[in-house]
């Protein structure tokens, strides 16, 4: 029986894995045009984000190694979501192109250290975590500041919240995943699930943020 509810339980993370992605995607193209700025920006962040995760679904059902595929979509992924960042915050944008610096050098020197894209280039993806929650950090409180509605009324604080609970989770489990996967490959597993989970919790809170848009929207 405890085997059974294991194998069921499997099947609903997996299959939870691609509805998650899918429901932001659905949701954002059901802003019907013209989009906000942010919006049109977030549609190929959670569209790339669908793409990758049934790519990692079918290479994992076959047995294909995909490290090399998601430490590709880790800088993509960062990129877009500096776009975001850019489109939020006014302002000279000269240090978000040091931030884009920052993280692709952090990604580089990680992979320079181990000349293999076989495992996730943790060094790299913490870094580049820390950096776009800080910045997730100062777009929550110009909201707090500027908005003269309830946040929870407003679209953007949802898909803020949801990036920011996905990233800050990446910088303290994923920096030490290396190291516990050679001697403890259990607790790695459990902890690599925590991020699994709470990228389900973004996908989330982004179709509900795409949602709230397109219900306040006249």
């Amino acid at each position: 029986m405890v085997l059974l509810a294991v194998l069921s339980w499997n099947k609903v993370s997996l299959l939870l894995t691609i509805a998650a992605p899918a429901f932001a995607v659905v949701s954002c193209i059901r802003l019907r045009p013209p989009r906000a700025p942010l919006f049109s920006a977030l549609l190929p962040l959670v569209a790339l984000g669908f793409v990758v995760e049934a790519i990692g679904l079918c290479t994992a059902w076959f047995g294909i190694h995909n490290s090399s595929v998601f430490n590709a979509y880790v800088v993509a992924e960062f990129l877009l979501v500096l776009r975001l960042v850019a489109i939020a915050r006014p302002g000279p944008k000269w240090p978000l192109y040091l931030t884009a610096l920052s993280g692709i050098t952090a990604m580089a020197w990680s992979w320079s250290r181990w000349r293999s894209l076989d495992f996730l280039l943790t060094e790299g993806v913490s870094v580049s975590a820390l950096l776009l929650c800080a910045w997730l950090l100062v777009l929550l409180w110009r909201l707090s500041e500027h908005s003269l509605i309830a946040l929870g009324k407003v679209p953007s604080f949802w898909v803020f919240t949801g990036l920011l609970l996905y990233f800050g989770a990446l910088f303290p489990v994923i920096g030490p995943l290396r190291y516990l996967y050679s001697d403890h490959p259990a607790l790695a597993f459990y902890l690599y699930s925590i991020v699994q989970a709470l990228s389900l919790v973004r996908y989330g809170l982004i179709g509900y943020g795409c949602l709230l848009e397109a219900r306040s929207r006249p």
